[in-house]
């Protein structure tokens, strides 16, 4: 733990409450001599009180800011392992959210560059709508906390048995969904395909990029149902799943989901807590 990070953190200013929480518990692993921070993403979210998909937004969030930097590596046998971030602490918020240029006395001469805008051209800054964590009904939220692609391509590479080349995925899944695809049916097919596929060697799985490409969430056919699976129908499913030990990525079950399979008593809450589900 670095104090000083803690105490950059704290001092960020302008970001969105869940977005701050996220930075300062990233901070509270810092290494001031590696200038890193390796937690594991089930590890950050557990901290955050978050599952994993809502983590990764706030962080490609604060990448997008220019207070972190956030690599992946491998986990040595072609999957994907931790991710690695760096804090950058020469970078400081005000109310506008973007980053403000330390004076060259501060910063020996070194200038920050970074502008401090998203890829969309947004900012993190709360501006005139809900800074409530929790979702209430009737609410009007910011655009950003709606689902978004980057949602469902997380879950989706979380659950696919064979990760690779992260970028080129990304870009395939969403080509995918811009061509009319559901991306929850994408996601829903790579949690079949790592099922189908339990105990086989990982040589002869497609990797993922390869899987997007040929389009092979398209052979995935969900069971069939006259009418939308009522309330009671899709407690039942997650219930069945997640006590039998069948996979279930963390991010795929909501809190509320995770609230009501413990409130109906079909999940007791230590087999969510065991399962990385944040109820």
């Amino acid at each position: 733990m670095s104090g000083i990070a803690l105490i950059w953190a704290a001092n960020v200013k302008g970001l969105k409450p869940a977005a701050k929480v996220v930075l300062i518990q990233l901070a509270d692993f810092h290494n001031k001599q590696t200038n890193r921070c390796d937690p594991s993403a089930q590890r950050l979210a557990d901290e955050c009180e978050m599952s994993r998909a809502t983590v990764f937004r706030h962080l490609t969030e604060l990448e997008n800011l220019g207070l972190v930097s956030r690599q992946s590596k491998g986990d040595g046998s072609g999957g994907r392992g931790s991710n690695q971030y760096e804090l950058h602490l020469d970078v400081v918020l005000g109310p506008s959210s973007k980053p403000k240029e330390k004076s060259q006395n501060e910063t020996g001469g070194v200038v920050s560059k970074n502008e401090g805008k998203s890829l969309n051209g947004e900012t993190g800054v709360v501006s005139n709508c809900d800074t409530n964590l929790t979702i209430e009904p009737g609410k009007n939220h910011c655009v950003s906390e709606t689902a978004t692609h980057t949602d469902f391509f997380d879950q989706f590479w979380e659950a696919h048995p064979r990760p690779n080349d992260e970028t080129l995925s990304k870009q395939l899944f969403e080509e995918a969904v811009e061509a009319g695809a559901d991306p929850a049916h994408i996601v829903a097919a790579a949690v079949a395909y790592e099922a189908e596929n339990t105990g086989n060697s990982r040589q002869y799985l497609k990797m993922s990029d390869n899987w997007l490409a040929e389009g092979r969430w398209k052979n995935h056919r969900p069971p069939k149902k006259a009418n939308r699976a009522t309330t009671e129908e899709m407690l039942d499913f997650w219930a069945e799943r997640i006590n039998s030990g069948k996979f279930v990525a963390p991010s795929s079950v909501n809190p509320i989901t995770a609230r009501a399979l413990v409130d109906s008593g079909r999940v007791p809450p230590e087999k969510l807590k065991e399962r990385g589900i944040a109820a």
